[in-house]
């Protein structure tokens, strides 16, 4: 423990110890624990405790890398932190899913399991990875390393080749019936 100002009320009366690990439930997520990288200030002067988590922004934008890159389903607390992580409000992120309502988002985010097809996911996912990696290149939104981005720019292109597969293999076929024949449409629309 070390004797340090209090970052409330300024005086010299606080003490500050390391927290080893640490239940982040800060982020919005129920499951990010913190090894090392977290400082309790608690001051005897004023009775305030602080909590500080060492490059915090850095912190965030590597969970949201960590989630974008994971190989399952996004629960709706996840779909929320990512959609926060590249600066977007419901009703932007609506607007890139070509989504018609922006109800629609918050009830996806209210749910432990949004019910997202397969398909639906991976747009969902896709439009994400566009977004974030625009939100870290705009100027003075990046925290990452530079083998972070390296990471992300690398699974960005493999998952846009992934995507553009599964948009071309789950495309609906409309067929009808015309003089007791069955012909398909030519114009083959994205499935619902």
């Amino acid at each position: 423990m070390s004797h340090v100002t209090c970052p409330g009320c300024g005086k010299p009366a606080a003490t500050a110890r390391a927290i080893a690990t640490y239940h982040y439930t800060e982020s919005g997520l129920d499951n990010v624990w913190l090894v090392g990288g977290v400082t309790e200030t608690e001051c005897s002067e004023c009775g305030e405790k602080f909590l500080r988590v060492t490059r915090e922004p850095q912190l965030l934008q590597v969970i949201a890398l960590d989630l974008l890159m994971r190989p399952s389903y996004r629960t709706g607390a996840e779909l929320r932190f990512l959609r926060r992580a590249c600066g977007l409000s419901q009703e932007q992120l609506a607007a890139l899913l070509q989504c018609p309502r922006r109800a629609t988002i918050a009830e996806r985010e209210a749910k432990d399991h949004p019910g997202l097809s397969f398909p639906e996911e991976v747009g969902y996912r896709w439009v994400l990875l566009k977004a974030f990696q625009e939100f870290v290149t705009t100027p003075g939104n990046n925290a990452l390393e530079a083998s972070h981005l390296q990471k992300f720019w690398s699974f960005a292109g493999f998952f846009r080749d992934f995507a553009i597969k599964v948009d071309s293999h789950h495309r609906r076929i409309t067929a009808r019936v015309r003089q007791n024949a069955w012909t398909v449409d030519e114009h083959r629309g994205k499935a619902a």
